[in-house]
């Protein structure tokens, strides 16, 4: 349990929908919180039985909504740990609280001033699962909420291994609706003996994180009470969600150079659902307008544009949407050319300029905008691309996924040769590697004409997909060396 716990803590200072660097402990740092959680509620005491066994050879259980309930068919056990089901275990309960003092200085920020302390109030333990065949657990149940996410995990580690039989995925663990508190200290400027305290919760998201290395870990966090008042939806109900997040899962798995130190695997673990309400913590040392614009930053959207893309591939069409997710319903649809506000996902000039900008820009860009400094507006101009390339050659789903998988595989054996360029420069370079990829391999479907689609990407082809015909600092160093 303590090993999961670790992997928790050791992010809970690191949280961001936002591009965010953390060089060291005192660096920027944004949190964001709610006020309020609705906890979840097990159905343990309404079923009948525990299960008290586990077949050899499970069949996973088939799934379903009806009316805002979930349906379930098939043997139920109570610990699931079945390495071919991608899944470790299942737990819940968890329940950490988190001491933050910070104080205001007078220019109205906030600085972070002494270490915090956090406290275990809660271990995390297993999920027992009934075997209740008559029983539906309705939307708001602790099994429902489980079960809908290890849905999307299932189903993309499935099609993964169809699409990629060699490459064995580690199973991963899945925490659901674990209680993040704060209990945040606040030092006004103008009253330096006055002492603020609020509790703030982490909630209404998800996230992937791979810190102890040996123990990944997907996390669906509660749902906040504001969130629950407006009749948003549950982002456990969504597969996409789960799927994501083991996106992230078998990214680190091809990319493991990128994950080589602690500091690179606290910097990636994102929050990327939803935004709320945020504190910025700034220490002294910090440089408030200064962003990573080098690979880092790149390799970041990547692996966004990566797990949308295995999301997307990994379900079937009624599932493979963020539909009804504020900001994502057409800004992360991999299939949509527009963004919600009705930007054009496309590369120019001016995108590479400001994603190359080592200063963060002045303009404030609303969440379904295209922000080139944003690394999952980066993903998803860098998905619909990517999936319009796909789209061209006519490959089949197992296709597309293999060449994810190989383009990855080149990311990660040329890391140190491209860690030293720019964010631009180095998402030009990847998408070498991509349509190399990509001309590699054969389509098995044919044109409406019965041939094969044989049509090869140069140099051009990519010089004109990110709108640098003329530019010469974007050169097709990687094409131009298989020629």
């Amino acid at each position: 349990m303590f090993r999961n716990l670790c992997a928790l803590l050791s992010f809970f200072m690191l949280i961001s929908c936002a591009d965010r660097q953390v060089e060291r402990e005192e660096s920027i740092t944004t949190i964001k919180r709610v006020s309020e959680i609705v906890e979840m509620k097990s159905g343990m005491e309404l079923c009948q039985s525990k299960a008290s066994s586990i077949e050899d050879e499970v069949s996973f259980w088939l799934q379903r909504f009806q009316k805002g309930e979930f349906v379930y068919e098939g043997f139920l056990y109570n610990k699931i740990k079945k390495q071919n089901s991608g899944i470790k275990s299942i737990t819940h309960g968890l329940h950490v609280q988190h001491n933050d003092y910070i104080k205001q200085l007078k220019s109205g920020k906030l600085f972070k001033y002494k270490k915090t302390r956090s406290f275990l109030l809660k271990e995390d333990e297993e999920l027992d699962i009934c075997n209740n065949e008559d029983y539906a657990y309705t939307r708001y149940y602790l099994e429902n909420s489980a079960f809908n996410s290890i849905y999307g995990i299932i189903s993309a580690k499935r099609v993964f291994s169809e699409s990629v039989p060699n490459i064995v995925i580690p199973p991963v663990s899945v925490s659901v609706s674990p209680i993040f508190e704060t209990k945040l200290t606040l030092i006004p400027s103008s009253e330096p003996n006055t002492r603020i305290e609020k509790i703030y919760y982490d909630a209404d998201n998800a996230y992937y994180s791979l810190y102890p290395k040996n123990d990944p870990i997907i996390t669906i966090l509660p749902q906040s009470k504001e969130a629950r008042e407006k009749e948003k939806v549950p982002l456990w109900t969504l597969p996409m969600v789960g799927a994501h997040e083991y996106g992230h899962h078998i990214f680190y798995v091809l990319f493991p150079k990128f994950f080589k130190t602690r500091t690179t695997q606290e910097n990636v673990t994102d929050i990327c659902f939803t935004d709320r309400k945020q504190f910025n913590i700034i220490s002294k040392e910090s440089d408030e307008d200064k962003r990573n614009n080098k690979s880092f930053f790149t390799i970041r959207a990547i692996n966004e544009t990566f797990a949308d893309l295995i999301a997307y591939y990994g379900l079937d069409e009624n599932n493979n949407s963020y539909k009804k997710v504020d900001c994502f319903e057409n800004s992360r649809d991999v299939n949509s050319l527009i963004m919600g506000s009705g930007d054009t996902k496309m590369f120019s000039e001016t995108f590479l300029k400001v994603m190359n900008d080592e200063y963060k820009s002045y303009k404030k860009y609303k969440c379904d905008e295209i922000n080139p400094q944003n690394i999952y507006s980066v993903a998803a101009v860098n998905a619909f691309i990517i999936n319009a390339i796909f789209d061209e050659k006519r490959f089949n789903r197992n296709e597309r996924i293999l060449i994810l998988s190989n383009w990855l595989k080149r990311l990660n054996e040329n890391y140190e040769l491209m860690k030293p360029l720019s964010a631009a420069n180095y998402l030009f370079s990847s998408f070498e590697y991509l349509v190399d990829e990509v001309n590699k391999t054969k389509p098995s479907l044919r044109d409406d004409l019965g041939a094969i689609t044989n049509t090869t990407f140069d140099c051009s082809y990519i010089k004109d997909l990110f709108g640098v015909e003329t530019n010469e600092d974007f050169n097709c160093s990687v094409l131009n060396s298989n020629k």
